[in-house]
């Protein structure tokens, strides 16, 4: 595959890809000897928007700070770096959460990818999943057939091509799962598989060129010479012998979905969920206690936070910072009939209030998204958008160091009348008292 840097056009051949508890590696000294061991410290940056604003600065102070405060386990941070030999990826898989991978990309040289294997195996030793060396062609089809599958856009006749695409390759990896349990040219097995693989099959089997028990887990290599010609018989015997499939479905049915999302899942018995709170950079197991008439809103990089009156008789409930789901997403309130009542599901909730980093154009998004737009100050802007079924309505704000939006949406088919007007005064009312202070 190819990549642009910097200008200059990349080709990888071979993706390398290890699967891990992300709170057991989470430190900046590890992260810090990781890079330096693979000469990619240099090139550090970061792929998601709460780490792109630190990423301009180019500075090690600025770089350390994202990393020392990093929370994959919930934030879906991401960063990546690359050098002359190697791509760098290294975040939270998409659909389970406390679990994340490192991805590395190289050409086709086995000096390469054996000291990737080295380095990974001496630092993670046998605490990780699997660790998987693939074609990087493969791997990438893989991912866009996963992709396709679960387009909803996509007519019968594609799904079924993809649902083809990735059955009828012997060397399938099961991204969804997290974990990443599959065949490839090269695998090693930590010990968190081995509840799922038996030790001596994994050993045992005729088909393979190289099976050994190491300090860092079971090494397997298929090929001779690692990247030769694929013998396709020869690898479905193996895929087989190994139960891959029966493993995969086994690790599907431990697959739990997280209460208040749509496609997030866990694993209770590898990593247990648990509800976290971020706030001012720190974890915490319970959430911020604020004065009992305001909603605090943390902008946590920003070191500020958004202050919105709370009124007696509100609509709204605050929800813990755990329960969103978009990252640019700073906090939420949604729609309760009164103080006893439960909290919904933000996808089933009548109404719901959104706080978050708005950084597109006012204007441009109002013509792209189709909102009536009017300029109510200087730094303030009203965004509308209505018909049968949804009113939605967003106060743009602009600030010295950043831009947010404070959304409602109703969901008109579950409230009459009267509690709509109610719901949208109380919004209202709410974005008149807006105010933002510096972290305590």
């Amino acid at each position: 595959m190819i990549y642009k840097k910097g200008g200059q056009t990349m080709s990888y051949d071979v993706s390398i890809k290890i699967t891990f508890i992300t709170k057991e590696f989470l430190s900046i000294d590890f992260i810090e000897n990781l890079l330096n061991r693979l000469d990619l410290r240099e090139n550090l940056n970061q792929s998601n928007w709460r780490a792109e604003r630190f990423a301009v600065y180019n500075s090690k102070e600025y770089t350390e700070w994202v990393l020392n405060n990093a929370n994959l386990w919930y934030w879906n941070l991401s960063f990546y770096s690359h050098n002359e030999d190697l791509y760098f990826r290294m975040e939270q898989t998409d659909q389970v959460v406390g679990i994340s991978y490192i991805l590395l990309k190289c050409k086709n040289d086995e000096q390469i990818i054996n000291h990737c294997l080295d380095v990974l195996k001496e630092l993670f030793q046998d605490r990780y999943f699997m660790i998987h060396v693939i074609d990087e062609q493969i791997y990438e089809q893989q991912i866009q057939a996963f992709k396709d599958l679960n387009n909803k856009w996509h007519n019968r006749f594609q799904k079924m091509k993809a649902d083809y695409k990735l059955r009828g390759d012997s060397f399938r990896i099961f991204d969804e799962l997290g974990i990443n349990v599959g065949l490839s040219r090269k695998m090693c097995f930590g010990r968190y598989m081995f509840e799922y693989f038996d030790k001596e099959r994994l050993l045992s089997c005729p088909y393979v060129y190289h099976a050994e028990e190491t300090k860092n887990g079971i090494e397997i290599q298929l090929y001779e010479n690692l990247m030769q010609e694929r013998k396709l018989f020869k690898e479905w015997k193996i895929r087989h012998y190994y139960q891959i499939s029966k493993v995969a479905k086994e690790i599907s049915l431990k697959l739990r979905k997280v209460e208040g999302t749509e496609s997030i899942y866990s694993i209770e018995s590898l990593v247990p969920y648990k509800s976290i709170y971020f706030y001012n950079n720190t974890v915490r197991e319970e959430p911020r206690k604020g004065p009992k008439n305001k909603h605090i809103i943390p902008a946590g990089i920003f070191y500020k936070e958004i202050l919105l009156s709370k009124y007696k008789k509100t609509h709204f409930r605050k929800m813990d910072e755990d329960c969103l789901v978009d990252a640019s997403s700073l906090g939420l309130l949604v729609y309760a009939e009164n103080e006893d009542a439960d909290v919904k599901s933000i996808f089933e909730t009548e109404a719901l209030i959104a706080i978050g980093i708005f950084e597109d154009d006012p204007y441009e998004f109002a013509k792209q998204k189709e909102y009536q737009i009017s300029k109510i100050n200087e730094h303030k802007y009203l965004l509308e958008k209505e018909d049968e079924k949804i009113l939605d309505k967003k106060y743009y704000y602009e600030d010295e160091d950043f831009s947010y939006d404070i959304t409602l949406i109703v969901r008109k088919e579950k409230l009459n009348e009267t509690e709509i007007k109610e719901v949208v005064s109380e919004f209202d009312r709410m974005n008149k008292s807006v105010k933002i202070r510096k972290m305590e």
